[in-house]
C-alpha cells in the first residue's frame, strides 16, 4: 500500500519560498545599493541608513502584535498583506527622488518583513512539525542566503549599468515578489486539518523537540528572560551593522584604486559566495542544534563571529584573499540574527505562548537592527573609516559570548523543573 502524501512538505517548501523571496530579495541585497543610491542623490550614508531605521522599527512595532494579528487574521491573510508591501516598497524606492520617499519604503519593507519572514515561517513550522525543529527550520531560513546569491547576479549588473540603475533593478525584484508571493497565497494551509502530528517518542527524546513551556507572564519573571533580550538587542544591532557595512568597507578599503569593472565582478562574486555560504551555515546551525544542543552551538558561532569581524577589520587594499576569507567566515556568524533567536526562544520558554514571547523577543530584535546600521555609518560619517565601530563590535560580542551561555545554564535549569512536575 502506497504511503499517502503528507502536505507538510508543500508547507515547507511554501516557507522555503517566503524567505528566498522576504529577506534573499529585499533584505539581503541591501548592501549592493548603498554606494549607488547615496551617490547619485548626494545623500550622506547616515541619513540614508535611517530608512534601514524605519524599516526594522515598523517591523519591530509590529512584532509586539503578531501574536494578537496571526489569532485573528491566520497566516494567509498576513502573508498575503506583507507580499504586497514587500512589492510597494520595490516600486516606491524605484521612483524615489529624495530621502523622504525612501522612508516611506523604509515603513512599508518593514510592514513586509513582519509578516513574510522568520517569525511567520517559525510558527507555522511549529504548526506542522514536532521533531527535529532546528533542522527544518534551517532548511527554510538556508533560503535567505540562496534567494540573496541568485537574485544578485542579476540585479548588480542592473545597478552599475547606469548611474540611476538601481532603479530598474528594484521593479525587477517588485515583480518577481507579485508573481511568487500569489502563488504562495494560493497553495499555503496554515495548520493540519485533523489529524494530529505524533509527539515526539518518550523513551529518546530529542534535543529539539517541542515541549508544553511557560506563559509570557511565567517568563517575564525570569531573571534571564531580561537577560535574553538585551543578548536580543544585541545580536541585531551587531549583526546587522556587521552585514551592512561589510561590502562597502570592502569598496572603500581593500577596492581601493582597482578598475571599475574589477570592482564590480569582485563584489558580485563576493557577495554571492557570502550567500551561498549562508546558505549552509543556517541549515548547520539547526543540525547542530538538534545534536549537540543549544549551549554548544551557541558557543561555536559566537567564536566564529568574533574571528570574522576581527578579519573584516585587518583587511588592508588589495588584500582580495583575506576578503574572500572573511564572506566565508562571516557567513557562519549570520545565524545569530536569523535561526537562533527563534530556536532559543522554543527551546527556553517551549509552545504554550510561543507566539507571543517571539513577538516581544523579535521586537527587541529589531530594535537592535535599527539602532545598529545609522550608529556605524554614523561613525563612517565623521571619522571616513568603519574600523572604529568595528572595534566597538567586537567587545560587544565577548559580552554577548558569555551572557547568552549564563542565560542557557539558567533557562535549562528552569526546563528541568517544570518537566520533572509534569512527569510527576
Amino acid at each position: 500500500m502506497r504511503k499517502k502524501f503528507e502536505y507538510k512538505w508543500v508547507i515547507l517548501i511554501l516557507c522555503f519560498l517566503v524567505i528566498f523571496c522576504s529577506l534573499g530579495f529585499c533584505s539581503g541585497t541591501k548592501s549592493l545599493y548603498l554606494n549607488s543610491i547615496t551617490g547619485y542623490l548626494n545623500i550622506p550614508r547616515s541619513l540614508f541608513s535611517i530608512n534601514d531605521s524605519i524599516r526594522f522599527i515598523t517591523t519591530a512595532v509590529l512584532s509586539v502584535f503578531f501574536g494578537a494579528l496571526y489569532s485573528k487574521f491566520g497566516a494567509r491573510k498576513l502573508i498575503a498583506l506583507g507580499f504586497l508591501c514587500l512589492t510597494g516598497s520595490c516600486l516606491v524606492y524605484s521612483f524615489a527622488e529624495n530621502i523622504f520617499a525612501f522612508y516611506a519604503g523604509g515603513f512599508l519593507l518593514g510592514t513586509g518583513l513582519a509578516f513574510c519572514s522568520s517569525t511567520m515561517t517559525g510558527l507555522i513550522i511549529s504548526h506542522w512539525f514536532k521533531t527535529r525543529l532546528g533542522t527544518y527550520t534551517g532548511l527554510v531560513l538556508a533560503a535567505n542566503g540562496l534567494g540573496t546569491a541568485v537574485i544578485s547576479q542579476f540585479l548588480e549588473p542592473m545597478i552599475d549599468s547606469a548611474p540611476d540603475g538601481y532603479k530598474n533593478a528594484y521593479r525587477f525584484t517588485a515583480l518577481l515578489l507579485l508573481i511568487i508571493g500569489a502563488a504562495v497565497v494560493i497553495l499555503l494551509r496554515e495548520k493540519p486539518e485533523a489529524k494530529k502530528q505524533p509527539l515526539p517518542p518518550k523513551k529518546r527524546p530529542q534535543r529539539s523537540a517541542a515541549w508544553v513551556g511557560m506563559s509570557l507572564r511565567d517568563a517575564r519573571r525570569k531573571p534571564y528572560f531580561y537577560v535574553l533580550l538585551v543578548w536580543m538587542f544585541m545580536s541585531g544591532a551587531v549583526l546587522q551593522s556587521v552585514s551592512g557595512v561589510a561590502i562597502p568597507h570592502i569598496r572603500d578599503v581593500v577596492l581601493t584604486g582597482a578598475d571599475p569593472a574589477f570592482d564590480s565582478a569582485f563584489i558580485t562574486t563576493a557577495l554571492g559566495l557570502h550567500a551561498i555560504v549562508l546558505t549552509a551555515a543556517k541549515f548547520l546551525s539547526g543540525v547542530s542544534y538538534d545534536h549537540l544542543g543549544m549551549r554548544w552551538t551557541m558557543l561555536v558561532i559566537h567564536l566564529i563571529a568574533l574571528g570574522s569581524t576581527v578579519m573584516l577589520v585587518m583587511v588592508q587594499s588589495g588584500a582580495y584573499t583575506l576578503a574572500f576569507i572573511y564572506e566565508i567566515l562571516g557567513s557562519f556568524a549570520m545565524p545569530l540574527e536569523t535561526i537562533i533567536p527563534f530556536l532559543i526562544i522554543s527551546d527556553l520558554f517551549g509552545e504554550k505562548e510561543y507566539a507571543h514571547i517571539l513577538g516581544v523577543s523579535t521586537a527587541v530584535l529589531f530594535l537592535g537592527f535599527a539602532a545598529g546600521t545609522p550608529l556605524t555609518n554614523l561613525v563612517y560619517d565623521k571619522l571616513g573609516t568603519y574600523r572604529p565601530a568595528l572595534y566597538v563590535i567586537i567587545g560587544l560580542l565577548l559580552f554577548m559570548t558569555v551572557s547568552v551561555q549564563w542565560v542557557l545554564v539558567k533557562g535549562e535549569k528552569v526546563k528541568r523543573e517544570i518537566l520533572a512536575r509534569g512527569a510527576d
